[in-house]
């Protein structure tokens, strides 16, 4: 499920308050999903389905401390 961003903190994760660093800028053609509790947030999220999915850049190098934490929780 899709969640409304916080308008004025596009890439702060409404459900946690984590700031998702993205490889790209913050845009409303995408869905950014939190690397903390997986929560996905778009400007639109009624458009999720149609957007791609930005995750946290830090998770490909595997230095990503929320990414990290979140796996030890399983």
């Amino acid at each position: 499920m899709t969640v409304r961003w916080n308008p004025d903190k596009p890439r702060r994760c409404p459900k946690c308050n984590t700031i998702v660093h993205t490889a790209g800028p913050v845009t409303w053609r995408a869905v950014t999903e939190c690397c903390r509790c997986g929560t996905r947030f778009a400007r639109w999220p009624r458009l999720g389905w149609l957007l791609p999915v930005r995750r946290c850049a830090a998770i490909a190098h595997g230095s990503c401390p929320h990414y990290l934490a979140r796996l030890g929780d399983r």
